[in-house]
């Protein structure tokens, strides 16, 4: 049951952070960006213009070149860095479909789904679906009782947002049914093995399906 929970819990939060972005995208423009500069510009203005100073070796335009050159920087490094940003979370939504691991999960027993549909009626993306996908263990006829790090095991629907009009457990059963062998995340290079025993190729035929039927 604390499994269940956590990640509940964290379905939830990826929800809410999806919520958060979405309305940053729609509310953000460069002007909004840029108004963090603003208290820096007043005290830039304040230091150089100080009426007090004895020495005035600034003049209006050299603050006013100053200004912009910050400015364009500004805008320059936000390109640079946020834009990359938003294009990648954009290739991630139109394509549909995207994977993701589950936290706090080192012997990769957990493999999350996110479904994004898209509706040209409204021109907007409805709220993601998620289904988390648990690694069975399938018993030894020689062993009462399986480890959870090693044998045969297949992928299972553990937790869906999905509502049941769409068959998802039918649709696991019928393409996440095969049995593997190997355990994710062993082997000398620990990032190509854990990819090659997740099996995806079996896991995308699933997703396909079910993000037909959303």
């Amino acid at each position: 049951m604390l499994a269940d929970q956590e990640l509940q819990n964290e379905i939830q939060d990826l929800e809410r952070e999806v919520e958060e972005l979405e309305k940053q995208l729609e509310n953000s423009d460069s002007s909004t960006l840029l108004d963090t500069i603003g208290p820096v510009d007043e005290l830039l203005h304040d230091i150089l213009y100080d009426t007090n100073s004895s020495d005035q070796k600034y003049c209006q335009d050299d603050i006013g070149d100053g200004i912009t050159i910050m400015r364009t920087t500004e805008l320059r490094e936000l390109h640079e860095t946020e834009i990359p940003k938003i294009q990648m979370e954009n290739v991630y939504r139109l394509n549909g479909i995207s994977f993701f691991p589950i936290s706090n999960d080192p012997q990769r027993e957990f493999l999350g789904v996110r479904f994004d549909v898209f509706r040209e009626e409204t021109s907007k993306f409805d709220p993601p679906h998620y289904v988390i996908l648990k690694r069975d263990i399938i018993e030894n006829s020689h062993k009462s009782v399986a480890s959870s790090n090693s044998g045969n095991w297949r992928w299972s629907v553990f937790q869906t947002t999905i509502s049941k009009g769409i068959p998802v457990f039918e649709l696991a059963a019928k393409y996440l049914s095969q049995a593997y062998s190997g355990t994710p995340g062993s082997g000398s290079d620990k990032d190509t093995v854990e990819i090659a025993n997740m099996n995806l190729d079996a896991v995308i035929k699933f997703a396909m399906q079910v993000y037909q039927q959303l």
